[in-house]
C-alpha cells in the first residue's frame, strides 16, 4: 500500500502570489489569460477533489448539507 501511495502526484496549491497578481490585475483592469487559465484551473481542480470527498463520505452515509445551513 506504502508504494502505491508515493506515486500519487498531488497538484500543487495555488501560489499566493498569483492569486495577489490576479487581483491586482483585475482592479487594473488588465486581462491576463494566461493567469487566469493558470489560476482557474487549480481552482477546478480543488472544487473537483472537493466534489470526490463529498461523494466519498456520502457512500459511507455522511451526507454534507450543500447549503451548509445543517
Amino acid at each position: 500500500m506504502l508504494n502505491r501511495l508515493s506515486e500519487i502526484q498531488w497538484a500543487s496549491r495555488v501560489p499566493m502570489y498569483k492569486i495577489r497578481r490576479l487581483y491586482e490585475s483585475d482592479a487594473k483592469r488588465i486581462l491576463d489569460q494566461e493567469l487566469y487559465e493558470d489560476v482557474g484551473i487549480c481552482l477546478l481542480l480543488l472544487l473537483r477533489c472537493e466534489s470526490i470527498l463529498t461523494i466519498n463520505e456520502a457512500k459511507h452515509g455522511r451526507v454534507k448539507c450543500p447549503l451548509n445551513l445543517c
